[in-house]
């Protein structure tokens, strides 16, 4: 075989070969990119953590499915309980936890014994600061009243509430 044909079969193999990958696995899908960039460390089905101060449980975190990043941790469906009698709980389809913030995305739910709910599509919380933002359609609802909205920061520190376009009804 001369060198012309050696060099001319390279380029055909080179080529379908390029052709085979661009065909099953395709670059721009979801799973080469979560292969590719966001390999998991860690990979936990049916989560359940417990966050054990003292003498007590301080924090209860369930999860249908949790992943470790190396920049992030994640969580599908999630439920957050204060302590283990459940008196105060938050959920969320899917829960980021990055740079200090936790991002609660799909029908986020936030519940106390006392009766206050909140729900809502999509929010921010800054745990270094304290603060809760969501720019997405939000209910609030206690025994007294019913409050929607479509912006909301909550700084916990302070007590400050800032709502934009808010309708409450009160309840007597």
């Amino acid at each position: 075989m001369r060198y012309g044909n050696r060099a001319t079969l390279f380029f055909t193999l080179s080529l379908a070969v390029s052709l085979l990958f661009a065909i099953f696995l395709d670059p721009k899908s979801e799973r080469f990119s979560y292969a590719s960039k966001d390999s998991a460390i860690l990979v936990l089905d049916d989560l359940k953590y417990y966050n054990i101060k003292e003498d007590r449980v301080e924090l209860v975190i369930e999860a249908k499915r949790a992943y470790r990043f190396l920049d992030k941790d994640v969580a599908e469906e999630i439920k957050i309980f204060r302590d283990s009698s459940q008196k105060e709980e938050a959920s969320a389809s899917t829960l980021v936890y990055k740079n200090s913030n936790l991002y609660l995305n799909g029908e986020a739910k936030y519940s106390r014994e006392d009766g206050l709910k909140a729900q809502f599509e999509n929010g921010v919380y800054d745990t270094k600061n304290s603060k809760f933002f969501t720019n997405s359609k939000f209910t609030i609802s206690s025994k007294e009243y019913i409050a929607r909205g479509d912006y909301m920061i909550f700084d916990r520190k302070n007590s400050e509430v800032e709502i934009k376009n808010i309708d409450i009804k009160y309840r007597f």
